[in-house]
């Protein structure tokens, strides 16, 4: 983001022993422990800040792993004009994993109507996927930089019965989806190698 190398730049892994701010990390479990994160600082330039003094509308979808716990550290507090997705700092931004109820417009946090009582219906893919395609095309007549940041396939690995045509239930991995058009999913394209055919099954 900042164009510099894990050797000089402010952040070096997702975690620091030492530094940092303290937050909550919850796993799929439920469990919670502690650890330090490191965020970009207002003086941190980054990609968006140059593009966007160059005159590019900017913008961050998704995953944002820079804020390190601190909520004025999220993307639009670091160079982008808008921003759509989840923080470290907010916890439940993303929650739950792959179908979030909770999802970032900015600074504020609203509800995905569809993921309600854990529904499960839209994916984060497929949400990350419309916000992107709306801002290209509020955009298209005009310079814009368009950060795109899927979190899938990522951990957690969760398993999923899906129904496929013909009526047959078959156990998926939440991260690994077809891609859709209207609804359908979409053979691959021929060009796919063995093992990425294996993906889209």
């Amino acid at each position: 983001m900042t164009g510099k190398n894990t050797g000089n730049t402010r952040i070096r892994d997702n975690q620091c022993t030492a530094g940092g701010i303290r937050g909550v990390k919850v796993n799929p479990k439920g469990d919670t422990t502690y650890v330090r994160r490191v965020n970009l600082l207002p003086c941190d330039t980054t990609i968006a800040t140059v593009l966007s003094a160059a005159g590019y509308r900017t913008c961050l979808v998704n995953k944002w792993h820079l804020d390190g716990y601190d909520p004025l550290s999220a993307p639009n507090h670091r160079g982008f004009d808008e921003f759509y997705g989840w923080t470290i700092s907010t916890v439940h931004s993303n929650s739950p994993y792959y179908y979030p109820y909770y999802r970032f417009v900015g600074d504020s946090l609203i509800h995905i109507e569809e993921n309600a009582h854990d529904q499960r219906i839209k994916h984060n893919t497929d949400i990350s996927t419309d916000d992107a395609i709306a801002f290209v095309r509020r955009n298209q007549n005009n310079p814009f930089f368009l950060y795109l940041a899927y979190d899938a396939p990522h951990e957690p690995r969760q398993r999923e019965r899906t129904r496929r045509s013909g009526g047959a239930v078959t156990p998926r991995f939440s991260a690994v989806r077809p891609p859709l058009r209207n609804g359908i999913p979409v053979t691959p394209p021929p060009t796919l190698c063995k093992a990425a055919r294996t993906v889209w099954r």
